[in-house]
């Protein structure tokens, strides 16, 4: 259609106005001047002038509009202005149109050997457009009307003829855009011109070289993400050579310089072949820049760069350190203090609920929508009241809902449609807790008189019914040093209500031989739930239990006795204290000082007895081989004791067997 200047600039600009992405108005600008100077627009030439990235489908929209549009050239000076468009019958290729390749290999001449080794050739401009190579060489010099140009590849090697390079393109135009995927990493391209009257007359004459230049091909199909607290790129496995990648603050890209400033190179002499992995990169806007280094005609050279932005966030994080301070404010209700390490710039919310959420939740990531599913609970609506130079946040008088026995405060991050919740704190209303308790050993079983936990009242002042909190004590056994809340969890070894204990007077209960420890705790009721109390931990280090055997046999016509005696435990001993055997005529000696001692010994063994005692370091739960011998009047008491320190004695029990083998008549 025949169009004026006005019209075809209206029609540009209506249609860059409903761009998304809109182009810069120089590049339109180009391309008006360019179909006023008569010259044939396609989608290589359109893609040259927009932005590198610029979507296809737009930019195919644009070649349209502008290809609609037909004006009468303007005059640049002068010379004849452009014809309104090539003839195909004389010219047979026009301005900025590739053409078939295979069919101008069969047109042009052979080149001849002296017009090959004339060589004034430039160096070939490359820059990337996309994953493609745009090629942009001068003019050729000549006063003829047609100049073709044929442009030529070959990979690895160079050329002295063009026939022995791959024909890439053949066009009037000063550019080419090289779509192919390469097939090594170092490419050699020429450019030689043929000039003629028409496309006919040029193809038959002999070629000069315009322009040659290596092309190491750049990384393709390069992508770069966050991963975590790093960023990670891939590409396409390079052919040879090695990428070399700098990270390049935004605040420094708009230097082209600087792109490749050694400054900004991250990855030492890592090949990177297909990829790279920063670790050490802080938050922030930053250029990636990536270029191929590969050897080319026995020198180091490097591919156009490869630009890709990224802004680095660092991940969201969940509040670790809530701390929850329970107190009573002038009105006497249970309020909370709540403070937390702020995670950054990111908001906190904090949750309340009765219930227990789920579990595990602070190990990932969520989408807001799934806080009702996480069972959180509510959100507290109270302000934050307080922000600390050390980076702390504080949220005071959060109030205690009425009723609750426990409640669950969980923090959660938040940070546009990502959550992530912290670990969850809980906090009980115990009411009174058990001040004071002891475990006291007998010898079968072991009795624990407590505090049982009761209002205050005054001093001498007779306890009621209602003075007395607890309904019951629960006592739990766990592990020496193992963590009280979570033993409560458990099963109860004991329970004993308010009425058994008033009525014995102690708990009794069954404690193992080795030790543990033992968990009180008080329990009240509230709107029929059972309500655990503070937890108060006794450690009782167990008992150790000997038994022994003493054989009495009188010697005839003596005032004298041998007595044997033997050992063993109902659990192995591998540390016992010497034993001392005891004589007393009257009675059943009551220590180890309340009589005479008999002197024992093993025959052979002198190792088993020393000062008369016995020492052995191994008691098993069968009676011993070793029989211990001593002499001892033939009337009276004989009975065993340990000779260790009180500490030790208050965990060791010596068995008496049977009174009438300790007795002789």
């Amino acid at each position: 259609m025949n169009s004026s200047r006005e019209e075809l600039r209206a029609a540009v600009d209506r249609w860059r106005s409903s761009q998304k992405s809109r182009p810069p108005a120089m590049a339109t600008h180009k391309l008006i001047a360019r179909v006023q100077r008569g010259e044939t627009i396609t989608r290589d030439v359109v893609l040259t002038e927009l932005p590198s990235g610029f979507p296809t489908d737009a930019a195919d929209e644009l070649t349209g509009l502008l290809q609609s549009f037909h004006i009468q050239a303007t005059p640049m000076g002068p010379g004849p202005s452009a014809p309104e468009s090539p003839e195909p019958s004389t010219s047979g290729v026009g301005p900025e149109e590739a053409v078939d390749v295979e069919t101008w290999k069969q047109r042009f001449v052979p080149t001849d050997v002296v017009s090959a080794a004339t060589r004034t050739a430039h160096e070939l401009q490359v820059r990337l457009r996309g994953d493609d190579l745009e090629l942009t060489w001068p003019a050729a010099e000549s006063d003829q009307p047609v100049l073709l140009y044929r442009l030529v590849s070959r990979p690895g090697a160079r050329s002295f003829l063009p026939e022995e390079a791959a024909l890439v393109a053949v066009t009037r135009d000063t550019r080419h855009l090289d779509r192919r995927t390469p097939t090594t990493q170092a490419t050699n391209f020429q450019v030689w011109c043929h000039a003629g009257a028409d496309a006919e007359a040029a193809a038959l004459t002999q070629p000069v070289l315009v322009a040659e230049s290596w092309v190491i091909a750049p990384p393709m199909s390069v992508a770069v993400q966050q991963d975590g607290i790093d960023v990670v790129g891939h590409w396409q496995e390079l052919l040879e050579g090695s990428v070399e990648v700098f990270r390049v603050p935004s605040s420094e890209a708009y230097n082209p310089a600087r792109l490749t400033d050694p400054e900004f190179r991250i990855g030492g002499e890592r090949t990177n072949h297909a990829g790279f992995a920063d670790h050490a990169v802080d938050p922030g806007a930053y250029v990636y820049v990536f270029r191929v280094r590969a050897e080319a005609d026995g020198t180091v050279q490097y591919s156009p760069v490869v630009v890709r932005s990224m802004t680095v966030v660092s991940p969201i994080e969940p509040v670790q350190d809530l701390n929850i301070a329970a107190r009573k404010d002038a009105s006497g209700r249970t309020v909370l203090d709540l403070m937390w390490t702020s995670p950054g710039s990111d908001r906190v919310e904090i949750y309340r609920s009765q219930d227990e959420p789920e579990a595990g939740i602070d190990q990932q990531v969520q989408d807001p929508q799934s806080l009702l599913r996480l069972r959180v609970g509510e959100l507290i609506p109270t302000p934050i009241t307080n922000r600390l130079p050390d980076g702390r946040v504080v949220m005071e008088n959060t109030p205690w809902p009425e009723g609750w026995a426990r409640i669950y405060l969980t923090p959660v991050t938040v940070r546009d449609d990502q959550i992530l919740p912290g670990p969850t704190q809980v906090l009980i209303d115990r009411g009174a807790p058990i001040t004071s308790a002891a475990i006291h050993q007998r010898v079968h079983h072991q009795e624990i008189v407590l505090a049982w936990p009761m209002r205050s009242r005054e001093p001498g002042q007779e306890p009621s019914d209602d003075d007395y909190i607890a309904a019951a004590v629960q006592v739990f056994l766990m592990r020496r040093g193992g963590d009280a809340e979570t033993a409560i969890q458990g099963t109860p070894h004991v329970t004993v209500s308010l009425t058994q204990y008033k009525r014995q007077g102690t708990v009794d209960v069954a404690l193992p031989p080795e030790g543990c420890d033992v968990v009180l705790v008080p329990i009240t009721h509230q709107d029929g739930r059972q309500i655990q109390g503070k937890p108060l931990t006794l450690a009782y280090a167990g008992l150790d239990t000997l038994q022994y055997r003493v054989v009495s046999k009188h010697i005839p016509l003596m005032s004298t006795r041998t007595v044997a005696v033997k050992l063993r435990a109902p659990q192995e001993m591998t540390e016992v204290p010497p034993l001392k055997l005891v004589y007393r005529a009257d009675r059943l000696p009551l220590d180890y000082e309340d009589g005479e001692l008999v002197a024992l010994a093993v025959k052979d063994d002198e190792t088993l007895s020393k000062g008369g005692h016995i020492t052995t370091a191994r008691v098993g739960t069968d009676w011993t081989e070793d029989v211990w011998v001593g002499k001892a009047p033939a009337r009276g008491y004989l009975r065993l004791f340990a000779v260790a320190p009180a500490e030790r004695l208050a965990h060791l029990a010596v068995l008496d067997p049977s009174l009438s083998t300790l007795r002789a008549r």
